[in-house]
């Protein structure tokens, strides 16, 4: 194994002419100073220099090594300031894997305060199924992973959840239909149009827990991957959903979107994780996004 005391003990042998100076300089014995370089030359099994009686010179392979072994060192050296820079986010890479609903609602804001914050660190952001966004966390293509939680995940031990806040869900609909505004028992729902969604996404195991355990039949059901999917179809009329309260907040404001509220119904809250490799860990730039999102999350869900 080559050390970086070998190879600054070679390189000083080479500018200072002689091996005796070159253990002067480094405050060493000329015998270590001698053993390192014969180190380097058993490694590679190269001569590192001629010998012409009190001089030496470098043979081809030891002035090949002495170029590669100036610019390691000079590395080396200035990993001090790099790390510096490091802690400070003056340079790096945040890729953070997002499902569709925390791309669009929990992402953004937290976001735009890093950017201004740290706007040196490079953010990539990746959407996409929550099988795939998981994959690549466990893959080290993703640092970190903002999900909404699923009621059937199995918690993989190597991933670390930290929950960041907590969604109210509420069933909503049309600001037209005849259940807007309304207070209904939940088994009313069963003789409307039930917009579903597919188990691609973390909002099928809460409707799936809702109709088991009130022993929900509906009939009509359209299912969908999406909630931006859902939203649209209830904009149309086309039925009523159970949805992120952040996500229908602004049509609800606008008076679009309508909350159906229902009878002996306990609040419905979905959690909002954030995902690291256990032993990976985070990045300062991981860290800081982390704790960012903590705070606006704090401040965006209910």
């Amino acid at each position: 194994m080559i050390t970086f005391y070998q190879l600054e003990s070679f390189c000083k042998i080479v500018e200072e002419g002689s091996f005796r100076s070159a253990a002067e300089k480094l405050f060493i014995s000329q015998p270590s100073i001698s053993q390192h370089v014969a180190s380097l030359e058993k490694h590679f099994q190269i001569k590192l220099f001629i010998r012409q009686g009190r001089k030496i010179r470098l043979t081809p392979e030891g002035r090949l090594l002495y170029t590669t072994a100036i610019q390691i060192i000079e590395k080396i050296e200035t990993l001090g300031e790099r790390f510096k820079d490091l802690k400070n986010l003056k340079f790096g890479e945040l890729k953070i894997g997002c499902s569709n609903f925390t791309g669009s609602y929990i992402l953004p804001q937290a976001l735009d305060f890093f950017r201004h914050k740290y706007p040196l660190i490079k953010v990539s952001i990746i959407s996409g199924r929550v099988r795939e966004i998981l994959q690549n966390l466990n893959d080290n293509n993703l640092e970190l992973v903002i999900l909404g939680k699923n009621l059937n995940w199995a918690t993989e031990p190597q991933l670390t959840y930290k929950s960041i806040g907590m969604d109210e869900l509420v069933f909503v609909a049309n600001s037209t239909h005849p259940l807007a505004n309304s207070t209904v028992k939940i088994q009313t729902l069963e003789k409307e149009t039930l917009i579903t969604y597919s188990e691609r996404n973390n909002l099928n195991s809460y409707i799936k827990d809702l109709t088991l355990r009130y022993e929900l039949r509906p009939t009509n059901i359209i299912e969908v991957d999406d909630l931006g999917i859902a939203k649209k179809l209830i904009l149309q009329g086309l039925g009523v959903t159970l949805a992120s309260k952040l996500a229908v907040a602004e049509e609800i404001k606008q008076g679009t979107l309508s909350l159906i509220n229902l009878e002996d119904r306990e609040r419905l809250t979905w959690e909002i994780d954030a995902i690291y490799h256990s032993s990976r860990g985070l990045t300062y730039a991981g860290w800081e996004m982390l704790k960012i999102l903590e705070k606006m999350a704090g401040l965006t869900l209910t």
